[in-house]
């Protein structure tokens, strides 16, 4: 990257106009201009003024190096991250605050669907469409920032509500894709929603990104089809985090999270046939019936990213082990993935998914396992009750 380009980005990333930095640095604001145009260049004194202020290399700052790091003795080391100017060994022993953002080479979206609470899209610089709700008449935008709001939906689903949700509409991705473009010069993006399989959100994702590229230069936005609903989908995009903050260019992070993304298991007990019944899932006579025997039905998400009812064991404690025993079942034999966490979900049933975590850091106590709530985008279609377990494993199954 040119030392122009560079340092335009990052005196915007301060938020700094060319007046502003001009007065910090001891020259006029034109300067600026003409160094940012190309119209000429800072001398070297000026140069090590700009790399000290910006706390980065000189090296990075003229477009010599396009990775904030040099080689240590014993690996990569992170430099000049802090005001002590000190560095990190191995980026992931940076904390959040120390990580640069000029490392990055693209910025992520998603939707609502992924149930990040508000100030975990915030945290994790996520930019978001939001997949409205429609209940009793009332256009609901649905971005919690606490438990206590998703047990109050699913509580006026117990007690007889029954909404339905829209899809993010070529106009809303505009708008997204746009601002993402403005406020990150020159990096890529990359959004990763619902299922195509389970929204027709994808497909005005894609038409939108389509036509929008025809009109990028240098740049890209990429969109995946994470075949992937609520928590199965924050996996993906936390993979993906993860792939931005180490420096991965979009399009390798892509190819990553297009692999991963078929070796991704979700099973999940549902509590309340209706709401299949509902969904045309299941027919009414059955719901009765199942009903009655109580059954569980354990639901997964398919190789094309739809819902399929895999089992219908009776009773909660065999629908439990059934979904754990998945782990196992559809290990990687190589266990090239046991290394990944395990991800839990549930719709407003604190106990349940207490007694599945319980089980599963038993039987593997070296596992890391994350609890997450289930929004109104999936929750809606599900009901309160259902417990999931989410993993990476074997090909997913095509089951219809």
């Amino acid at each position: 990257m040119e030392f122009r380009i560079r340092l335009k980005e990052l005196r915007q990333e301060k938020k700094m106009t060319q007046q502003s930095l001009g007065e910090t640095m001891g020259v006029a604001g034109y300067t600026i201009k003409d160094w940012e145009i190309g119209r000429c260049e800072p001398n070297i004194r000026h140069i090590i003024d700009l790399a000290n202020f910006f706390d980065m290399s000189a090296d990075y700052l003229l477009g010599n190096s396009d990775d904030y790091y040099h080689e240590g003795g014993s690996g990569k080391f992170y430099c000049v991250l802090d005001s002590k100017k000190s560095c990190c060994y191995a980026k992931q022993n940076c904390t959040q605050k120390t990580r640069r953002k000029f490392m990055e080479k693209f910025v992520i979206s998603t939707d609502t669907n992924s149930d990040y609470l508000k100030s975990e899209f915030e945290a994790k610089k996520l930019y978001y469409g939001i997949i409205k709700r429609i209940q009793d008449g009332v256009e609901y935008e649905d971005v919690y920032d606490s438990e206590a709001e998703f047990d109050a939906f699913f509580e006026s689903i117990k007690k007889g509500a029954l909404p339905t949700t829209t899809q993010l509409n070529p106009h809303e991705f505009e708008e997204l894709f746009t601002k993402m473009l403005n406020e990150n010069p020159n990096k890529d993006i990359v959004h990763i929603g619902i299922s195509s399989g389970l929204s027709k959100t994808h497909e005005n994702a894609i038409a939108v990104a389509n036509q929008m590229n025809t009109e990028l230069s240098g740049r890209k936005i990429y969109v995946i089809d994470s075949l992937a609903a609520s928590s199965a989908l924050r996996m993906l995009v936390d993979l993906l985090i993860e792939k931005r903050d180490q420096g991965t260019s979009a399009k390798e992070a892509v190819e990553y999270i297009e692999y991963v993304k078929t070796r991704q298991h979700t099973w999940a007990v549902i509590d309340d046939l209706g709401h299949l019944k509902r969904g045309g899932r299941i027919s009414g006579a059955k719901a009765m019936i199942g009903k009655l025997l109580g059954i569980k039905p354990i639901i997964t998400i398919n190789a094309k990213g739809k819902l399929a009812i895999e089992s219908k064991p009776k009773g909660s404690a065999k629908a439990i082990s059934y979904i754990v025993s998945q782990i196992e079942k559809q290990r990687d034999e190589g266990g090239r993935y046991d290394d990944y966490p395990i991800y839990l979900i549930h719709t407003s049933a604190k106990e349940a998914v207490k007694k599945l975590e319980a089980e599963i850091k038993n039987k593997y106590p070296n596992k890391q396992v994350l609890v997450t709530n289930m929004g109104p985008v999936v929750g809606t279609h599900v009901g309160g009750g259902l417990v999931a377990v989410v993993f990476i494993g074997k090909e997913r199954l095509n089951i219809d």
